[in-house]
């Protein structure tokens, strides 16, 4: 069972509130986020706890963050957990469908953990099923919010289950977007890759990718992980595996 709450290096995550908890894979992508200019604005969308905007507000000193919500419980508890921030300032949480939302100025890095599933079982939680299943975030539609958003230079940046890989390339041509790199993400060394990261945005680059291991064995993360996670986490979660 989750425990209701996570104490990083430089802020505390509550999610007693929230449909999903605090996961590896979550970390893992804020820490593995990246942009060659420094941001100014950034939008989180879908933020859960506010996890990803924290990371985000810890990583990148100046940048203002909007962090989009559609469930009310999560963005209550965003909003508390971005208030007991040290950079209660420049975090902004809107309770949204992301879809309607509307703003006057764009953005340079707009990252986002999506709705993981498409045409899957659904469960008894009504609100776990917005975080889980895409019905109200399908991948054209997403992508076509975000390319309205994105400034010219910037990049979109995901987290999303390999099986949904070609539902989300598949949207970027008719839209005038490129997928720009991709870490395919394996558990361990004898286990299928099951999450990728994406960089997209307007630029023709060639696509370039590369592969991270997350553990060395069931309690170990491999070098690379502990590199990318150091900053965030406590000396004390190395013991363990993980969230």
């Amino acid at each position: 069972m989750s425990k209701d709450w996570f104490q990083f290096k430089k802020f505390n995550v509550q999610q007693g509130a929230c449909a999903m908890k605090v996961s590896t894979d979550a970390c893992l992508f804020g820490a593995w986020v990246n942009l060659k200019i420094i941001p100014k604005r950034i939008l989180d969308i879908g933020t859960g706890t506010g996890l990803l905007a924290l990371m985000m507000a810890q990583k990148y000193e100046q940048a203002e963050i909007v962090a989009l919500e559609i469930d009310a419980d999560a963005a209550r508890q965003a909003s508390e957990n971005f208030a007991q921030s040290p950079w209660k300032a420049r975090l902004k949480i809107l309770q949204h469908n992301a879809l309607l939302f509307e703003d006057l100025k764009q953005f340079d890095l707009i990252i986002c953990n999506p709705p993981f599933f498409s045409r899957h079982l659904k469960g008894v939680s009504g609100s776990r099923n917005i975080a889980r299943h895409n019905d109200l975030f399908p991948p054209d539609a997403a992508l076509q919010m975000m390319k309205k958003y994105l400034t010219p230079h910037g990049e979109i940046q995901l987290l999303i289950p390999e099986t949904e890989e070609s539902n989300w390339m598949s949207a970027l041509p008719s839209l005038g977007l490129k997928c720009i790199h991709v870490t395919r993400c394996r558990p361990k060394p004898d286990k299928a890759v099951n999450r990728l990261f994406l960089k997209i945005g307007h630029e023709a680059k060639l696509q370039t990718q590369d592969e991270l291991c997350i553990y060395v064995s069931e309690k170990e993360y491999t070098s690379e992980v502990k590199a990318l996670l150091t900053p965030f986490y406590l000396d004390s979660a190395w013991v363990k595996k993980g969230f």
